[in-house]
């Protein structure tokens, strides 16, 4: 992560002024996330905070960190990758985990498709 964020920073210095640059990576800081970006964002690292797959675990990101609430633990992305499987594979990305009714039956239908598709 920490190469990750130390990249972002150097695109940004690399860039002409006034073009906003976005983070990656973020969802693999868990918890302590929003209070890195903020300080990576202070630092001139970047513009904004890109959060991708942990609004797909936890919808509610954005709201928390504007209110000041620090994310739940229980909510938040565990980066097993399985949105990226899904998406990578044709269909819409979601949590597997903290969605499971929804988006397990459509890894299991996506990604076992795919997998089937390799080994052939």
């Amino acid at each position: 992560v920490e190469r990750m964020l130390t990249g972002i920073a150097e695109v940004s210095k690399a860039v002409p002024d006034g073009i906003p640059v976005i983070s990656s990576g973020l969802s693999y800081l868990g918890g302590v996330s929003s209070h890195v970006a903020a300080a990576c964002i202070e630092a001139g690292w970047y513009t904004f905070a890109g959060y991708g797959r942990e609004v797909l675990a936890y919808p509610d990101t954005a709201k928390t960190i504007c209110r000041g609430e620090e994310l739940p633990a229980d909510r938040l992305c565990i980066t097993c990758s399985k949105c990226t499987e899904i998406m990578r594979a044709g269909g819409t990305p979601g949590c597997v985990i903290r969605d499971g009714e929804v988006y397990l039956p459509l890894y299991k239908q996506y990604v076992t498709k795919t997998r089937q598709e390799v080994t052939v």
